[in-house]
């Protein structure tokens, strides 16, 4: 369900391009001789709608217009990025030899923290019952 806003929206939208009939048209004209607020809005509903009628009409894109994007794109990166050689980053180095570098590089990290983090303590060992009081036995 639209709510009144939008009901009222979609009115002065149908006013200001003419779809009303000659009925619904006098009623609200009637309402904007009392509502200057009103006119504001739809003074501006109209003039964007003449701006929109301004617009070009849209050309078609030419045939090599992706090729064309693609040459500016690797002229104006000098290379970066991934160029057809397989390097990335400006770096010269191969889309492999980077993924090898990086898994090192998180293995490398892997270690460092599980060396840094404290060790957990050891077990407890219970007591012998022989050395332990009869009601300090554990539980089975």
């Amino acid at each position: 369900m639209i709510s009144a806003e939008e009901a009222r929206l979609a009115r002065l939208t149908e006013y200001v391009d003419g779809e009303l009939t000659d009925d619904e048209q006098r009623e609200l004209e009637a309402i904007l001789a009392e509502d200057a607020a009103l006119r504001h809005e739809v003074d501006d509903a109209r003039a964007a709608r003449l701006l929109l009628r301004g617009l070009a009409e849209p050309r078609p894109i030419p045939r090599d217009f992706l090729r064309k994007v693609r040459r500016r794109a690797r002229r104006n990166l000098r290379g970066g990025y991934f160029d057809r050689s397989g390097n990335i980053l400006f770096f010269g180095v191969s889309v492999e030899i980077f993924v090898v570098i990086a898994i090192a590089a998180m293995a490398a990290c892997w270690f460092f923290v599980e060396r840094a983090s404290p060790r957990a303590p050891a077990r407890l060992q219970w007591e012998s019952p022989a050395a332990a009081s009869p009601g300090d036995a554990p539980p089975r």
